[in-house]
C-alpha cells in the first residue's frame, strides 16, 4: 500500500454574542450564526464567516466558534507531490554515492 498523505477540514458553528436588556436585566444571547470551513478557525476567520452570513460585526464583539463537522482528506504521496508547489526547500537533497 503506497502512503498517504492527509489533512482533516473542520466544519465550525461561529456565533456571535451580545449582551442584551431584558425584563429580567442582562443576559447573554446568540445574535448571529456563521459557517466555517478550514483547519483552524482565528478571530479574523470568525468575523469574516459572520459578515458573509450577513451579521454586523462591531468592533471587540464577542465570537466563539464549535466544530461541528470533520471531513478527512487524502490522496497518494505520489499525486500530492505532482500536483503540489513546493513553498519552502528545509533540506537539501543527499546524493547517492556509487
Amino acid at each position: 500500500m503506497a502512503d498517504k498523505i492527509t489533512r482533516t477540514v473542520n466544519t465550525y458553528k461561529v456565533s456571535l454574542i451580545e449582551m442584551v436588556k431584558t425584563e429580567e436585566g442582562y443576559s447573554c444571547k446568540v445574535t448571529g450564526l456563521g459557517v466555517h470551513k478550514g483547519t483552524s478557525c482565528t478571530k479574523k476567520e470568525m468575523r469574516t464567516a459572520l459578515k458573509a452570513a450577513g451579521v454586523h460585526v462591531k468592533p471587540g464583539a464577542t465570537m466563539e466558534a464549535e466544530i461541528i463537522g470533520k471531513t478527512m482528506y487524502s490522496m497518494p504521496w505520489e499525486q500530492f507531490e505532482s500536483l503540489a508547489t513546493a513553498e519552502e526547500v528545509v533540506a537539501e537533497p543527499i546524493e547517492n554515492e556509487e
